[in-house]
C-alpha cells in the first residue's frame, strides 16, 4: 500500500514522517516536531494529533485517522538517523516532563492513557528498549501514588515493552 507519509521505495528518498522526525518537514497542522517541542503544558494537552507525529507505529491511528505510519523502509531510515534518534530522546523527555509534572491524567480511562501506549510502543520500535522502559517506570511511579488507572491501562503500557 502507498502512503503520502513512507518513503519511496523506487527513489529511495524518506518519507514525510521521516523528514518531520529530522525537522525538515511539517505535520498536517503546519507544526514541525521542533515547534511541538515547545508547546505548553495547556496545547499538550488540548492538541490531540501530535503524538501519533512524535511517536509514530506501523499502523493506522484509531484516535487520528489519517495520521503517518511507518513502513518498513521508514523504521531502517529512523533507526540509523543520529538527529532524528536525538528528536525522538527530545520529544521523549517533553512527555516525561508533561507527565510528571501534571495530575490531570491520573484518572482512571484519560485519554492520555492511549498516548502513553503509544509512546512506549514507538521508543520500543524506534529508538531503544531501556528509553521505553525508563519512561514506563516513571508512569509506573506517578501512577503508584494514587492507582488512578484502570489494570487495562497498566496492562496495555506493559505490554507495549514487549
Amino acid at each position: 500500500m502507498n502512503n503520502e507519509f513512507t518513503a519511496s521505495i523506487k527513489e529511495n528518498t524518506p518519507s514525510r514522517i521521516v523528514l518531520f522526525l529530522r525537522g525538515e518537514a511539517k505535520n498536517s497542522d503546519g507544526k514541525t516536531i521542533h515547534d511541538i517541542c515547545k508547546f505548553t503544558t495547556q496545547e499538550l494537552e488540548e492538541t490531540h494529533d501530535y503524538i501519533q507525529w512524535l511517536f509514530p507505529l506501523v499502523e493506522w491511528s484509531e484516535m487520528v485517522p489519517g495520521s503517518p505510519y511507518l513502513e518498513p523502509e521508514d523504521i531502517e531510515m529512523i533507526k540509523s538517523d543520529e538527529l532524528i534518534q536525538e528528536n525522538i530522546l527530545q520529544s521523549l523527555s517533553l512527555m516525561h516532563h508533561f507527565y510528571e509534572t501534571n495530575d490531570h491524567w491520573l484518572q482512571k480511562g484519560d485519554h492520555n492513557h492511549y498516548r502513553i501506549s503509544r509512546i512506549i510502543r514507538s521508543v520500543v520500535l524506534l529508538n531503544k528498549k531501556e528509553n521505553a522502559e525508563e519512561f514506563y517506570q516513571a508512569i509506573l511511579d506517578r501512577v503508584e501514588e494514587k492507582m488512578p488507572v484502570t489494570f487495562e491501562s497498566l496492562e496495555y503500557w506493559k505490554d507495549g515493552l514487549a
